[in-house]
């Protein structure tokens, strides 16, 4: 038995967010359903992201959804939901999701990053590619890390950098 407070999954929730359905996100998340649910294969937040449903992705956000999450699924290679907003695009979906702490240098379990997802498909393509990669740099001209150079998507070849 739930006990008053706690958070319960919703498949609902994921469905309601790929619709586009603000009033009913809102309710299902007043009534206490877990902000991370997943439907299997994507959380609530991957499925707007992917969905191309930004306001459904900012009710998720205020709800404290996890930018973070590896999608669960076998068949979206572990990408979280700023690999989903990069592919899918527009361009305030990205930068709602950088603005709530996303990592732009976060691989999915295939090693690539949200930037290597964009492609032709991705509305405002060039503006979302504009956005992570200042976002990248200015995260390397902070931290200085390791980041991958160049979008080629052969994987047996990389070309990395150490940016100081």
């Amino acid at each position: 038995m739930r006990q008053r407070g706690e958070a319960f999954p919703s498949a609902e929730l994921v469905a309601a967010a790929a619709k586009g359905e603000v009033p009913r996100l809102r309710a299902l998340l007043d009534a206490g359903a877990d902000p991370d649910s997943t439907d299997g294969s994507l959380t609530a937040l991957q499925r707007a992201c992917a969905e191309r449903q930004p306001e459904a992705a900012d009710v998720r956000l205020t709800a404290g959804a996890s930018v973070s999450l590896i999608s669960p699924g076998r068949a979206t290679n572990g990408m979280a939901a700023l690999h989903f907003a990069a592919r899918a695009g527009p361009r305030r979906l990205v930068a709602m999701l950088l603005e709530s702490a996303a990592d732009p240098a976060q691989a999915g379990t295939d090693g690539m990053l949200p930037l290597d997802r964009v492609s032709f498909l991705t509305r405002d393509m060039v503006g979302v590619q504009r956005l992570l990669r200042t976002r990248m740099r200015e995260r390397t001209t902070l931290e200085g890390w390791l980041i991958k150079l160049g979008s080629e998507r052969k994987t047996w070849r990389r070309r990395y950098c150490v940016l100081l």
